[in-house]
């Protein structure tokens, strides 16, 4: 069974729309933290304003990445193009270290150069401003990737959250050196890096799993619901690739010896439409018909 074109089209223009969302509010925030923390010399702020910009770039890249994985099957690709999805995912976590690596080159430096930050008000109300916003997108994008089963919503998600913490730290850091503990401003730097890294490695995790065609669905999920279909004796040798959002999956039924080959076609038609209707996110499924004497092969 092919793709639905129209629900893929439906699905993918939601995740679109909320990337949209999220980049104008990410960089938003980005460009004010960064022109703070520039005019303050204040590290922490900086380093948190850059982690935002890159928000964005990942933002950019998924809006990019989830046009060409949208494109349907093809000749070449009878799968359709969903692996370009995680792909992105990856690219994403790449990124993310990358923003680590910046943040404790800059760290080192200021270590070896001090430079006392500038702590105002103006900073705390820019700080719990971003603060907030980053709750509201984080949520927003984490709601969205459940109801529409993107992993590039997960993805985006679990690297918003990181913002909440960072932004958390970085007032906590702004505190104690408006207090005379200068320090704390690259200590504070420093839990932003730990940060960034630790979602880089969640994130690529994920992907990576995926890319290796990971089974996205347990098989004792889908032996549960083929085993209800009357007639089917025994499940075996199930298989299944692809994600949450667009699986694919193989497996062998039993049946009696003495059914026929337009029996066992009728059969298969309800094993396969009871599996895609039962869970979500399965796109095709593929059924082979055994007699129930042969003997059963590893799962």
């Amino acid at each position: 069974m092919a793709i639905a074109p129209n629900q893929i089209s439906d699905r993918d223009k939601k995740v679109e729309r909320t990337l949209i969302i999220t980049l104008a509010l990410n960089w938003g925030v980005s460009f004010a933290k960064i022109g703070l923390g520039f005019f303050t010399n204040t590290l922490s702020v900086m380093a948190d304003g850059f982690h935002s910009l890159f928000d964005g770039v990942s933002n950019v890249a998924g809006i990019v990445g989830l046009r060409f994985a949208s494109k349907p099957a093809d000749k070449e690709h009878p799968y359709g193009h969903r692996k370009i999805e995680p792909f992105v995912s990856f690219f994403i976590s790449l990124l993310l270290f990358l923003t680590s690596f910046t943040i404790l080159t800059g760290i080192f430096e200021r270590f070896n150069n001090p430079v006392k930050p500038e702590v105002s008000p103006l900073i705390f109300i820019i700080m719990a401003g971003s603060l907030v916003i980053n709750l509201f997108v984080s949520d927003y994008e984490k709601r969205k990737a459940k109801e529409l089963n993107s992993e590039i919503l997960a993805a985006d998600s679990l690297h918003t959250r990181t913002d909440v913490f960072i932004s958390c730290s970085v007032i906590a850091g702004l505190i104690g050196t408006a207090l005379g503990l200068i320090f704390l401003d690259q200590v504070v730097a420093f839990v932003i890096v730990v940060l960034i890294a630790k979602a880089a490695w969640r994130i690529m995790f994920s992907s990576v799993n995926t890319l290796i065609d990971a089974a996205p669905i347990e098989d004792s999920k889908i032996r549960l619901v083929a085993e209800k279909v009357k007639g089917v004796k025994n499940v075996h040798a199930i298989r299944c690739r692809g994600d949450k959002s667009c699986a694919f999956i193989e497996l062998h039924i039993q049946v009696k010896a003495e059914m026929t080959i337009k029996q066992g076609h009728d059969l298969s038609e309800d094993v396969k439409n009871k599996i895609m209707h039962s869970i979500e996110g399965v796109v095709d499924v593929l059924v082979h018909i055994e007699p129930e004497s042969d003997s059963i092969e590893d799962d």
